[in-house]
């Protein structure tokens, strides 16, 4: 049997606390409380992370949950998870991470949990008020947010930036609050679908936008959460699940101050947005440091998901390729589905994606999973169920579902361009007029007070389609389009002008490169 090795002020008290190690419990459902150890040395509390080794394997120099943001590291403990099958090879304090060190070597034939515990003192008092970024705050008219979900989202941005969650984050001392009361704005249709409209909503007042939809955000894209100006002062966002709203908000501040996208599945600054991505670095926060605001408004936008796979160096991928299509479809990213990223994937996966399709349970990644099967799929095996479930009967529909089906037309995009499918180029024409729609009862979002906003914005978003498509025939319909206008759409012309460009642009260099290289550096 093997007893705990705890160092310095824990070893007078390791006696009371861990007589001894059980024989081998392999099935303990937790590490032991040590609050009352924590508490005779005057420790606030005792953090602990759990790691596990597998059959014949051994882990060196891992580490606990750091202390929290203004305490001090008093001492450690590596815990084997009460086998005498695993030893303790090493350990020693982490001081400049606030954080104590393991290493592990599992003897047995079976996978272990190991923990490592970090005692920390109590907290100092805050020499230094945060620098506050005091943000005025505005909502598109259908769009739904109040003072009391703006104050939660910034306390909740406030929390990530402040707290060094684990080693290498950096305890940020800034804040976000509202400026004011939140604001409403009409301008635009509450969906931004083209450069011209996302200029307009950034130069309606309010220094955050909040939005329905966002289809562009330096290109055309799927499943866009967030976008703002590198740098600038101004962003956009879409209501979001609200445990991430927090995160969502600081990363494209973030990215209003010079910010770019930065590797590591931990960071703020990641493509993609996760509980768990809370880290910023010296550098980030050196740049949340600068005054409010910062610099003025920059003319280069951050480049739509899409085409976002790109690191701040400009050469490794900072969005990785799981190895499973369900994982990597179970991701929000930040802006949009990445296209190169996602056609790493194959006609193999669609089946997978179908199922997932049809899925009640999988509703919040629908609009990911509609715009890879466009990506990747074939006519044969995705035409019909993208259609079928974009012409599903509906009445009021949550906004991810309809933004799920308003993602059909840009996959379907997708599928012309990358299958030539003249199925899809035919369907979009014909889409995007709104008369198309308003004889289809495919529901219409809650944030859509009549079924004539839903025909005009599923219009729009057909429009989208045939810029991606690359197509002749798409281009030409285009080019009809905004020689004779269209009925009801509203900002038909900026997008139809936005569908021109991308259009040629895909048709002369494709997909990936009308996506690649578009992240900004700062200016």
């Amino acid at each position: 049997m093997k007893r705990t090795v705890l160092p310095g002020a824990l070893a007078a008290l390791v006696t009371s606390t861990f007589p001894v190690l059980g024989e081998d419990i392999a099935s303990a459902p937790q590490p032991p409380d040590l609050s009352a150890l924590a508490a005779a040395i005057g420790a606030t509390q005792v953090t602990f992370r759990s790691h596990s080794l597998p059959p014949g394997g051994s882990i060196g120099n891992a580490e606990g949950n750091a202390c929290p943001a203004n305490t001090d590291m008093l001492s450690g403990a590596c815990h084997p998870g009460y086998s005498d099958q695993v030893s303790i090879i090493n350990q020693y304090p982490n001081v400049g991470a606030r954080t104590w060190r393991c290493g592990f070597q599992n003897t047995s034939g079976t996978t272990r949990t190991a923990w490592v515990y970090t005692l920390c003192s109590a907290s100092a008092p805050r020499t230094t008020p945060p620098l506050t970024h005091n943000l005025s705050v505005s909502r598109y008219t259908t769009a739904t947010l109040n003072n009391t979900d703006a104050d939660r989202i910034m306390a909740d941005a406030s929390t990530v930036a402040q707290t060094a969650d684990f080693a290498g984050d950096v305890a940020c001392n800034i804040a976000m609050t509202r400026s004011g009361n939140v604001t409403t704005f009409s301008t635009g249709d509450g969906s931004i679908d083209s450069q011209a409209e996302f200029n307009a909503v950034m130069g309606a007042p309010g220094w955050i936008s909040v939005v329905n939809q966002i289809n562009w955000c330096g290109s055309i894209g799927a499943g866009i959460i967030g976008c703002a100006p590198v740098p600038g002062s101004s962003l956009a966002v879409v209501r979001f699940t609200t445990t991430l709203e927090g995160i969502l908000w600081l990363h494209e501040f973030g990215h209003n101050k010079g910010l770019s996208h930065r590797n590591g599945t931990s960071n703020v600054m990641h493509p993609s947005i996760g509980a768990s991505r809370l880290g910023l670095n010296t550098a980030e926060c050196t740049a949340f440091n600068a005054p409010t605001p910062a610099v003025a408004e920059a003319s280069v936008v951050m480049a739509a998901g899409a085409g976002d796979g790109g690191a701040t160096d400009g050469n490794a991928p900072s969005v990785e390729t799981p190895p499973d299509v369900g994982d990597f479809v179970r991701q929000h990213f930040f802006h949009g589905v990445p296209y190169d990223v996602a056609r790493n994937y194959s006609p193999d996966d669609v089946p997978v994606l179908l199922d997932m399709l049809a899925d009640p349970a999988e509703q919040e990644w629908k609009t990911n999973i509609v715009a890879v099967l466009g990506m990747i799929g074939t006519e044969e095996t995705v035409f019909e169920p993208l259609v079928a479930f974009l012409e599903s009967p509906g009445e009021d529909l949550p906004p991810e579902i309809y933004r799920a089906k308003a993602t059909v037309p840009l996959a379907l995009g997708y599928l012309a361009n990358q299958s030539g499918s003249e199925k899809a180029v035919d369907y979009l024409i014909a889409a995007a007029n709104p008369d198309f729609w308003a004889e289809r009862s495919v529901g219409r979002a809650t944030f859509q007070a009549a079924t004539s906003e839903r025909d005009a914005d599923l219009a729009t978003k057909a429009i989208l389609g045939l810029a991606l498509s690359g197509t002749e025939r798409a281009f030409e319909a285009l080019q009809v389009m905004e020689k004779e206008g269209l009925p009801s759409v509203a900002g038909s012309r900026d997008v139809i002008v936005e569908a021109l460009s991308a259009n040629r642009q895909i048709s002369a260099e494709g997909l990936s490169e009308y996506y690649d290289g578009q992240e900004p550096q700062p200016q």
